[in-house]
């Protein structure tokens, strides 16, 4: 088992933001690495993701004619595949430099695969300890909040000034980007649903307009949720299931 995805979504600086979303969309990614050539061992040069698309809908961007080589992430942090062997060394690096993509290059700085968040998942295997912990040990308990009549413009808005990846819909609240604690009334939160950095790729990949969609017409009815009482073990499986990465 390793930790190196070999086969990563590519595209030259050349292809436009729409394109490059469809991409994404359609591999159903979180992001595309940009390789200088088109060729099949080529330097990568930048880096579009989730963050990024959703960071551009919160400015309000018109993506239409915008290339990869305007908007994509540089310079690159990048390992060599030998320090790509020791997994526990790659997440500290990711920590230490606050990110979840990382390029792994040869000797002569081609591209040989990426790391992601996806492929350290199914390198570290979840412990028995899983089983021993609950929900409630590591859930985040302040979590940001909107209406349905929030627009997806707004949801992009929210996620860049709360530094958060979701935005959980609820019922009966007018308030916008409040942070809703697990020590209020349950019985006057009602989650219906959440928008996450993945769903305003699918958004814009739709062609729907960010400043006249509302959450409401967009986001799922099912909410997947698990008890604070329920070990780590089930979380783990139901999300491996669903292929979610957020429980409510």
């Amino acid at each position: 088992m390793t930790i190196l995805n070999n086969h990563p979504l590519t595209t030259t600086p050349d292809t436009l933001v729409p394109e490059a979303i469809a991409l994404m969309s359609q591999s159903d990614s979180s992001y595309v690495l940009i390789l200088a050539h088109r060729e099949h061992r080529s330097s990568p040069v930048g880096l579009l993701t989730t963050t990024d698309v959703v960071r551009l809908t919160a400015l309000g961007a018109d993506l239409s004619n915008l290339s990869l080589a305007m908007v994509m992430t540089k310079p690159l942090h990048t390992i060599t595949q030998t320090q790509a062997q020791d997994g526990f060394a790659v997440v500290k690096i990711l920590r230490q430099h606050q990110i979840r993509h990382l390029p792994v290059v040869d000797e002569e700085g081609n591209l040989v695969g990426i790391i992601t968040p996806h492929s350290i998942q199914k390198f570290l295997k979840p412990m028995d300890l899983f089983r021993l912990k609950q929900v409630s040990e590591v859930m985040c308990t302040s979590v940001v909040q909107a209406n349905g009549k929030t627009s997806i413009h707004e949801l992009a808005q929210l996620m860049i000034k709360e530094q958060v990846s979701c935005v959980v819909i609820v019922e009966n609240s007018s308030l916008v980007g409040e942070e809703v604690s697990t020590n209020s009334n349950p019985q006057t939160i009602f989650p219906v649903g959440i928008v996450t950095e993945r769903d305003i790729i699918r958004f814009h990949n739709l062609g729907l307009e960010p400043d006249k969609t509302s959450a409401a017409t967009t986001v799922s009815t099912s909410v997947l949720s698990i008890k604070p009482t329920d070990n780590l073990w089930d979380a783990y499986q139901m999300m491996q299931q669903q292929r979610s990465q957020y429980l409510i």
